[in-house]
C-alpha cells in the first residue's frame, strides 16, 4: 500500500508515537530540564568565559567575572590563612574535617611474574571534627611557641601527606611561623641544604624519614635544635647528635594544652607576612626555596575555589599528592575552608611499595626531570630520557650518545662499525651504562633514580623528529612511542 507523505491515514498511524513524546516531554523530560540546572548549564556552555585585557587574540586573558580587577579574598574580611581556618570551625565545628584510616598489617604479595607487593591492610575511616582538629591545632602552636619558638621563625616540614601535615600547617600558619616544605622524595643533601638555608631550629618529621633520611645527615645541620615526630611511636636519642632534642606531636600538643602555655597571647599574621617556603625537587641542581606570603594564598585559592562551584560540605576530598607542592597545599585549604572534609588514606602518598629480597622504592616514585637533567653531565650523554614506570621497581634510560665520545670509547675497547652499529653493540651499552652510574653514585642519586639499563639511540632528537618541542624539551608520549620496542625489551617484556 503507497502511503502519501502527508495522507490522513500515515498521520493517524503516527499519532501514538507523537503522543508517547509529548507525554515523555511533559511528565519526565520537562521537570528534569527545570529541577536539574540543564538550561543554566547549557547558558554557562556557550557563555564567554575569559577576554584577552589587550584586545589582541595571543592575550594575555582574564576571567570576565573579574575583568577589571584581579580577585584577591573569596570571603570579605578573610585575608590571611589563619581567619579563613578560623571561619570554618566556627560555620562547620561538629562536622567531619580530616580523615584517617589506621594501617593495621601490611601483607606481602606474590605476583605471577614473581615480583612481591606490599599490600596495605587498612581500617575504616576515623574523623575529627573541625571542632577537633582547632583544639590540636591550638595545642600544637602553642606547644612551638612553648619550646622557643618566636613569630616570623621558620619551621620545617619534611613528611608524607597526612591529617598531621595540615594540622601543623595550620598551627603555623595561627602563630605566624613560616613553614618551610621540602617534598618526601627529595634525597638528603637537598633537605639539609635547604634546612640550613632558611636557619630552621624546629623541624616536623615523620619516624620513617627521621631514620631512613634524616639521622644521618643530622650532623650537617647545627642549628638545629627540636626534631617533632608525628608518629606515636617511641622515641630514643640514641645514635643521635648531643644537644637536639626529640619529641613526639603528641607531647608536643600536650605542652602547649598546659594552662600557661595556652594563655599566653598570640601574634597573628598580616597578609604581607611570610607563609610558607616551598622548595623545589632539585631536578635542574640545587633546589630553591619559593617564598610565598598569605595574600598571595589567599589570592590563588580565590580564583581556584571561583572555577569549582558547588565546593561545600557535601564533598570529600581524597588527598594523596603531595602537601609541599603549593597546588595540594591550597586545594586542601579551600576544601576546609568550604566544609568539604578531606580523606587521608595512610601515611604514605603510595599503598602498594614494590620490593625484591629487601625493601626498594618502585621506579614511579623517581622523579625523571631530576634524573635526566643529573645525568646530562655524563660526558657520553647528548641527551637523555628516563622511564619510570609504577608497576617495576627500577628505572630506565633512552640515551643519545655522544658521537665523539662514543666512537672514541669504542676504538679503545677495541669495538669497530659504523655509528648505528656501535649504538646496537652490547658492550657499548654495558660501558655507557656503566659510566651513568658512575655519575650519578658521584651527584648522590637515591638508589631507586639510577638507570638499570639503557638503549642507545643512533638518531638525534630534534623537532624534525617530532620527539622534541622547538625548544627541544622533551615529547614523553611521542618518545615512548617511538622506542616502545626497546622499552619492552628492557623492562622484559620482549
Amino acid at each position: 500500500m503507497d502511503l502519501q507523505t502527508d495522507s490522513p491515514l500515515q498521520s493517524l498511524l503516527l499519532l501514538p508515537v507523537h503522543l508517547l513524546v509529548w507525554l515523555y516531554s511533559v511528565i519526565l523530560f520537562l521537570p528534569w530540564y527545570v529541577l536539574s540546572g540543564a538550561a543554566q548549564r547549557k547558558a554557562r556552555v556557550g557563555a564567554v568565559k575569559a577576554r584577552s585585557t589587550t584586545g589582541c587574540a595571543q592575550g594575555p586573558y582574564r576571567t570576565v567575572d573579574s575583568f577589571q580587577t584581579l580577585v584577591r579574598e573569596d570571603f570579605p574580611g578573610k585575608d590571611t590563612l589563619d581567619k579563613l581556618f578560623d571561619r570554618a570551625v566556627q560555620l562547620f565545628g561538629q562536622a567531619d574535617c580530616l580523615g584517617i584510616r589506621e594501617v593495621l598489617k601490611h601483607e606481602n604479595e606474590t605476583q605471577p611474574s614473581g615480583k612481591v607487593f606490599k599490600k596495605l591492610i587498612l581500617g575504616e575511616y576515623s574523623w575529627l571534627s573541625y571542632q577537633e582538629v582547632e583544639s590540636r591545632v591550638a595545642h600544637f602552636g602553642s606547644g612551638l611557641a612553648a619550646l622557643g619558638l618566636e613569630p616570623r621563625s621558620t619551621v620545617a616540614i619534611f613528611c608524607e601527606t597526612r591529617a598531621e601535615w595540615m594540622i601543623a600547617a595550620q598551627a603555623c600558619f595561627r602563630h605566624n611561623f613560616p613553614l618551610v616544605t621540602f617534598y618526601a622524595s627529595l634525597g638528603e643533601e637537598a633537605v639539609a641544604f635547604g634546612l640550613n638555608e632558611t636557619r630552621v631550629t624546629h623541624l616536623i618529621t615523620s619516624m620513617e624519614l627521621l631514620e631512613t633520611k634524616l639521622k644521618g645527615m643530622l650532623p650537617q645541620i647545627p642549628g638545629l635544635e627540636h626534631v617533632i615526630c608525628v608518629d606515636q611511636a617511641k622515641l630514643s636519642a640514641e645514635g643521635y647528635p648531643p644537644g637536639l632534642a626529640l619529641r613526639s606531636m603528641h607531647a608536643v600538643e600536650q605542652l602547649g594544652a598546659q594552662p600557661d602555655n595556652l594563655s599566653r597571647e598570640v601574634v597573628k599574621p598580616e597578609p604581607s607576612d611570610l607563609a610558607v617556603v616551598m622548595y623545589t625537587s632539585g631536578s635542574t641542581g640545587r633546589p630553591k626555596g619559593v617564598m610565598i606570603i598569605h595574600s598571595n594564598l589567599i589570592a590563588g585559592m580565590t580564583g581556584q575555589c571561583d572555577r569549582i562551584p558547588g565546593l561545600g560540605p557535601k564533598d570529600t576530598y581524597i588527598a594523596y599528592l603531595p602537601l609541599a607542592h603549593v597546588l595540594e597545599l591550597t586545594a586542601e585549604i579551600s576544601c576546609v575552608a568550604y566544609g568539604c572534609r578531606i580523606g587521608y588514606s595512610s601515611p604514605q602518598t603510595l599503598s602498594d611499595q614494590v620490593m625484591n629480597t629487601s625493601r626498594v622504592c618502585p621506579g614511579g616514585g623517581a622523579d625523571p626531570c631530576k634524573v635526566e637533567s643529573s645525568l646530562k653531565t655524563c660526558p657520553l650523554v647528548d641527551n637523555i630520557c628516563a622511564f619510570a614506570n609504577s608497576d617495576q621497581n627500577y628505572v630506565i634510560s633512552l640515551v643519545v650518545p655522544n658521537q665523539k665520545s662514543l666512537t672514541d670509547l669504542a676504538r679503545r675497547r677495541g669495538v669497530e662499525g659504523s655509528w648505528e652499529e656501535l649504538c646496537t653493540h652490547p658492550d657499548m651499552e654495558r660501558e655507557v651504562l656503566k659510566e651513568i652510574r658512575q655519575v650519578a653514585t658521584s651527584i648522590k642519586l637515591q638508589r631507586f633514580e639510577i638507570p638499570m639499563k639503557v638503549h642507545l639511540s643512533p638518531e638525534p632528537w630534534t623537532p624534525e623528529t617530532g620527539l622534541v618541542t622547538d625548544a627541544f624539551k622533551l615529547k614523553r608520549k611521542e618518545l615512548k612511542n617511538h622506542y616502545l620496542h626497546h622499552i619492552e625489551r628492557m623492562y622484559g617484556g620482549k
